[in-house]
């Protein structure tokens, strides 16, 4: 290896040690947005096992179940009778206002993005999905906004230890339907671990595919080293992408 190229590599790992330095001693308390954790960037590839990747997210499908990005308001009404095309204007019967980006009028609708998981058409209880979120560094508890289209919905979240699966904690979500709320899942004692997390959406009742919506997602930056040799200019701060995602081991 010429000196050039060796004093190049040494440079490049300089910086990048200085970035995580840099994350590893933020005295921030402000968690900040998952990558794509606002469900903006729609783009998705379906797997050949049936996954669904989208930027930041991979949505497990099981026994048939369903999961999507969408603009409020312009979903196939086939995802829900309530909340598919529905935009949370507080004119629809039932459904109240986004609080977290509410409709100001006709010309200023402040149209925004979910993410939804629910099961089958059959709606069976042992059909659903869920979004798993790329590992990231936790950087605060875990906040996110969440709105579930009937009692028995079955909406929860949990959050996994990278390295090798641990459940570090995780929330059954029991809030009233047809509201907004923001849920907040606690990462006491783990600032600084790489995790990753789960978000479930099925129903308690067979027969009623009652979906789940999530929002804003906040709890941790995404990071990433690159591999020597690609003089990747880094921004201190920036969502990157790591290569992989941890899956939950299936039940035996």
């Amino acid at each position: 290896m010429n000196i050039q190229k060796c004093r190049w590599l040494a440079c490049e790992r300089f910086l990048i040690a200085l970035l995580l330095l840099t994350l590893g001693s933020s005295t921030s308390t402000a968690a900040t947005l998952l990558l794509n954790g606002a469900f903006e960037d729609t783009s998705k590839t379906t797997l050949a096992n049936g996954d669904i990747q989208f930027t930041g997210w991979t949505a497990v499908l099981t026994n048939s179940g369903f999961s999507d990005f969408f603009l409020e308001g312009t979903a196939h009404s086939s995802v829900s009778s309530t909340a598919g095309n529905t935009k949370f204007d507080g004119t629809s019967p039932g459904t109240a206002v986004d609080p977290f980006s509410p409709y100001t009028s006709s010309s200023d609708e402040q149209l925004d993005y979910y993410g939804y998981v629910r099961p089958s058409y059959a709606a069976q209880p042992t059909s659903y999905a869920e979004l798993f979120s790329n590992v990231f560094k936790i950087d605060g508890d875990i906040q996110f906004d969440v709105f579930r289209e009937d009692g028995d919905s079955n909406s929860s979240a949990f959050l996994f230890r990278a390295s090798d699966d641990f459940l570090l904690n995780s929330l059954t979500i029991t809030t009233d339907p047809q509201q907004w709320h923001r849920q907040t899942l606690s990462t006491s004692g783990f600032t600084g671990t790489e995790a990753y997390l789960v978000l479930h959406g099925g129903t308690n009742q067979g027969g009623s595919g009652y979906l789940t919506l999530y929002d804003n997602v906040f709890g941790g930056l995404t990071v990433v080293i690159p591999e020597p040799g690609t003089y990747t200019l880094l921004l201190l701060g920036a969502a990157v992408v790591i290569a992989g995602r941890r899956r939950r081991k299936p039940a035996a």
